[in-house]
């Protein structure tokens, strides 16, 4: 559903409908313009689906209330191994809430946090907590505000 206008009534209607799923892997979204409304519907029905490996949220305007509702979530996606919140706007507040539960995330392999708005405090939110991720792979933070 990349490339979407669902916004935040559609990505509640088909994220419930996905809830009928339970063996779906893969969630791709990118610039669906969920907003953080729209990333809060979606959160509301992820803790369902409990085979999600990856979930793709590039480019969705997704600031730090939607983080903190998703966040809630995707600490009860255990198997999840790719996370893209590339190219949102979750700053150094939202980076918070995913340190929160990043460091749960065991399975955790690609983490793509490239043009967010993240500065030094929400690196150093992050980095003790992605230290427990022993299976990361992948980390992308360019294009942030974490030095000159």
């Amino acid at each position: 559903v990349s490339y979407n206008e669902l916004a935040a009534e559609g990505a509640g209607r088909l994220t419930l409908a996905l809830t009928r799923c339970p063996n779906l892997t893969r969630i791709d979204m990118q610039a669906a313009q969920l907003g953080s409304e729209g990333t809060g519907r979606l959160a509301a029905n992820l803790c369902d689906l409990r085979a999600l490996t990856r979930l793709d949220l590039y480019a969705n305007e997704i600031q730090a209330e939607g983080m903190s509702r998703l966040m809630h979530a995707l600490g009860e996606c255990r198997k999840l191994q790719h996370l893209n919140l590339g190219a949102n706007w979750i700053g150094d507040e939202g980076s918070g809430f995913l340190a929160a539960v990043v460091g749960e995330c065991t399975s955790l392999e690609h983490l793509d946090l490239r043009s967010n708005q993240i500065g030094p405090d929400g690196v150093g939110r992050l980095g003790p907590e992605l230290a427990k991720c022993g299976r990361l792979k992948y980390l992308d933070l360019g294009r942030n505000q974490i030095g000159p």
